[in-house]
């Protein structure tokens, strides 16, 4: 099996044949910096380019290691500057902005409304024409994001040919599968409405529990009416062997009842300290899903609850039951919900049985992944616990692994000077 490296050396092989040399194009992905919105898509159409959006926020870290880590890269600029007219638009707003940045304010607004931006990054793809034709969420390695842009370049054109082959009958599953997918990244609700039906009713009844075809059902399951609900919750263990995690069609059903009994009377009392509807609530989930629903649905929506509200004891002791219970054991993404959710426990909590907790977390991530922010979550934790030595040593191995990291720098020096490195209450 092709290693991580050895796939990287293809990729990059394979765009220095098709795009030139490296000394073709400056280092990276080159940003432009002058022109509106619309000057930018006269300039697309004027050289008959795509455009490529990154739309990002200052305080969003994962934005940053795009920055660092991906548009810095040789072969990700050779793709992106041959093909697309790429600008990087700022969805948040700093008193550090310069005038290029505040120029394009009325711009990023648009575009966050417009194309319903609710994460960061958020990659947009246009054609020349100005139609959106691809749209995605989530930092990702320099080899998947070349992938994407070369997927897009050769694919994402092509949509409405390919809806208009589909309409005509004459698509096989393989092209309703790849319509679906892209009309719910451009949140084309009715093509994908238009679409799901066929192409579900096509399969056979194993064909479901494909692992391709079980994302697809999630992403389309948004009430317990949909066909993918009782999907999720007659075949729970058989779904999530398949997705390699023990709570996946769980999380699934649990996301459902949440929107559709408990979020209704969390609006309805402005998220109220004291909700009134938590028995009604209760009842109505264990009366027609059962005692096991309604324990997990309630907690995580009161953990939920104190979260909004900030109460910060609240929430991180449920945190810890809600995970210890209801949490991955096995999951593709373990190590990042492990560290993540100790860093909160870090952040807020004062309970030295939490913050053990977070620690074991913390420990079981480094396991699995040994990179400098998992090590810099460690040795925050073990600061906080009051193991200075050991936590000096574990926030100077995460300088050392990633020695461009401000952050780690800073941790570090306040842990010498014994100075508190998380947020004071």
């Amino acid at each position: 099996m092709i290693d991580r490296l050895a796939l990287c050396l293809l990729v990059q092989f394979f765009c220095t044949a098709i795009y030139g040399t490296a000394n073709d194009f400056p280092r990276g992905i080159q940003f432009e910096t002058q022109g509106t919105w619309k000057e930018l898509l006269a300039k697309a159409k004027a050289a008959n380019k795509m455009i490529f959006v990154d739309c990002y926020a200052t305080w969003c870290t994962p934005c940053k290691q795009m920055d660092r880590d991906v548009y810095t890269v040789d072969s990700v600029g050779r793709i992106f500057n041959s093909n697309f007219i790429c600008v990087k638009m700022q969805m948040d707003s700093s008193r550090q902005d310069d005038e290029i940045t505040r120029k394009r304010y009325p711009d990023a607004e648009f575009i966050r409304r417009k194309f319903r931006v609710i994460g960061y990054p958020t990659f947009l793809f246009f054609n020349s024409a100005g139609k959106v034709i691809d749209h995605r969420m989530g930092a990702m390695d320099a080899v998947a994001f070349m992938r994407m842009g070369v997927e897009t370049k050769s694919s994402g054109s092509k949509y409405d040919s390919l809806l208009a082959e589909f309409r005509r009958g004459q698509g096989d599953s393989r092209l309703m599968a790849s319509l679906l997918w892209t009309a719910l990244r451009l949140n084309d609700t009715a093509v994908a409405n238009e679409i799901f039906g066929p192409y579900f009713r096509e399969l056979n009844a194993k064909d479901w529990f494909f692992h391709d075809n079980i994302q697809l059902l999630s992403a389309c399951t948004k009430t317990s009416s949909d066909s993918g609900f009782r999907f999720f919750f007659l075949h729970s263990a058989q779904i999530d062997k398949v997705m390699g995690s023990d709570v996946y069609a769980e999380d699934e059903v649990q996301r459902v009842i949440f929107r559709e009994v408990v979020k209704p009377w969390l609006e309805k009392s402005g998220f109220s300290d004291t909700l009134v509807g938590w028995p009604i609530c209760a009842e109505q989930i264990t009366k027609r899903y059962g005692k096991y629903y309604s324990d997990r649905v309630l907690l995580y929506s009161r953990m939920e609850n104190a979260l909004k509200k900030k109460r910060w004891a609240e929430y991180t002791h449920d945190l810890v039951k809600y995970l210890n219970v209801y949490g991955p054991h096995k999951a593709p993404l373990l190590d990042f919900v492990l560290n993540n959710s100790a860093w909160v426990i870090f952040q807020h909590s004062t309970d030295s049985e939490e913050l053990q907790q977070a620690l074991s977390w913390s420990g079981e991530a480094l396991l699995v992944n040994p990179n400098g922010e998992y090590m810099d979550t460690y040795a925050n934790i073990c600061y906080k616990l009051g193991r200075m030595d050991k936590a000096i040593r574990w926030e100077e191995d995460a300088v050392k692994i990633d020695s461009m990291n401000m952050s780690f720098k800073e941790n570090l020096l306040k842990m010498r000077n014994r100075k508190p490195t998380w947020p004071l209450q």
